[in-house]
């Protein structure tokens, strides 16, 4: 990267990455001093030295990455200095986090958790305060305009995103089998069958080759003869509506499957 000609953006974004490493590293050596401390008193050479020397060894290397790390991270911050600085976004990780221009805000406490925004890195801070809407730190932003605080905010956290978008894919992919599969009557309305609706084009050809079977080589009893009847009509309309053929062409399948059915069943005549 070209730091004289990096965009804010693209600098807070590797300073995000780096820091996130770098607190990593931190968790780590943190954890392998507290190692160390418990066994400040044992001997090296004795029973405890195979996992002292592993936990000085692995002490040496977590302090090499994380001078690397700062090596790395010098020059970012240095060229946020000669620029004279940005605008930055912060938003606190809770429920119901605002969103701030620095963690140093006097609304925060020592142990407030930020996530960094950077793709708001530079940008105006009305632009900042629209995206935020009612999230945004009224002492951050003293003058964002109350009709804008009064708007749900458009800023969501990297894993809330990804956790949405995940959603929403499992959703679409949920509707366009639906959709590739399931039946209506032609005006959008449940298809009702003998045991409730017939949600899939196969249960509605199922309904319909079940209910000739049994009208034609069992009989149907004369006290429903009509409403089947009519649930064999609204079946054929929603199959030729969903197909695509014709009245004469869906009936024609039927009779297929109908024939078929019976003599799978033995009563074929």
């Amino acid at each position: 990267m070209d730091l004289r000609t990096a965009t804010p953006t693209e600098i807070d974004t590797e300073l995000v990455r780096l820091y996130g490493e770098y607190g990593k590293v931190q968790a780590r050596q943190q954890a392998v001093q507290k190692g160390l401390e418990r066994h400040a008193d044992d001997d090296p050479t004795g029973y405890w030295g195979e996992t002292i020397g592993r936990l000085a060894e692995e002490a040496g290397r977590l302090e090499a990455q994380a001078v690397e790390l700062r090596e790395k991270i010098r020059p970012l911050t240095d060229e946020f200095q000669r620029r004279g600085g940005w605008t930055r976004a912060f938003l606190v990780t809770n429920a119901n986090g605002h969103v701030h221009n620095t963690t140093a805000c006097n609304t925060c406490f020592a142990t407030t958790q930020f996530a960094w925004l950077p793709e708001f890195a530079g940008h105006d801070e009305a632009e900042i305060v629209e995206a935020a809407g009612e999230t945004a730190c009224t002492v951050c932003f003293p003058t964002a305009p109350v009709d804008v605080l009064r708007r749900k905010t458009t800023i969501e956290l990297p894993e809330r995103r990804a956790a949405r978008l995940e959603r929403e894919r499992k959703a679409a992919e949920k509707a366009a089998k639906a959709a590739a599969t399931g039946i209506t009557n032609p005006d959008g309305t449940p298809l009702r069958g003998q045991w409730g609706v017939l949600k899939t084009e196969r249960a509605a050809w199922i309904q319909i080759v079940d209910n000739l079977v049994m009208a034609r080589h069992y009989g149907y009893f004369k006290n429903c003869m009509d409403e089947k009847l009519a649930e064999n009509d609204r079946i054929v309309k929603a199959l030729v509506f969903k197909t695509g053929q014709t009245e004469e062409e869906v009936l024609a399948q039927v009779e297929q499957k109908v024939t078929a059915k019976a003599k799978r069943e033995g009563v074929y005549r």
